[in-house]
């Protein structure tokens, strides 16, 4: 059991550098897929981080613009701008701007300025800015500036500024 947590928090942080690292296309243009198939970004049918899809399936590592629809990631999926739908990650689910819908996933959840919907995670739900809606997750709930809504952890909730709602946790 050991051995499959680390090697998970490994797979974690590997991944989480890999989301870091700089895209090779220097040109911004854009395409649209209606649908978008990755194993590891950049093997995958969109060429570049900017470009949108309404279903985007990814296995190990997935990096697109912008989801109007339904993402599922067996792995890691990463939003450089917004989710408009469902977005169920098996490990870490990312949207860079804004997040409008639900978001699932095992390990860490992220959205980033602003998030209306419902947010779920194992391990640490996250939302930037603006949260409105359902936070929840197995450790720890962190809204970096205003929440309205319920806002729920195992361990730990944060609001950074000002908070509208119902807090419970399990610790603090």
């Amino acid at each position: 059991m050991t051995k499959k947590l680390i090697s998970a928090f490994l797979l974690t942080v590997v991944l989480s550098l890999t989301l870091m690292a700089q895209d090779s296309d220097s040109t911004f243009r854009t395409r649209h897929y209606f649908l978008n198939f990755s194993v590891f970004y950049p093997l995958s049918i969109n060429h570049s981080k900017y470009d949108s899809t309404n279903i985007n399936l990814t296995l190990l590592y997935g990096r697109v613009g912008l989801v109007r629809g339904f993402d599922l990631a067996a792995g890691v999926s990463a939003v450089e701008n917004e989710v408009k739908g469902l977005q169920l990650a098996g490990l870490v689910g990312v949207s860079g701007e804004e997040f409008q819908g639900g978001q699932i996933a095992g390990l860490f959840s992220v959205g980033g300025d602003q998030f209306s919907g419902f947010q779920l995670s194992g391990g640490m739900s996250v939302c930037g800015e603006e949260f409105s809606g359902l936070q929840a997750s197995g450790v720890l709930s962190v809204t970096g500036s205003s929440f309205r809504g319920i806002q729920t952890a195992a361990g730990m909730n944060v609001v950074g500024e000002s908070f509208t709602g119902i807090q419970a946790s399990g610790i603090f």
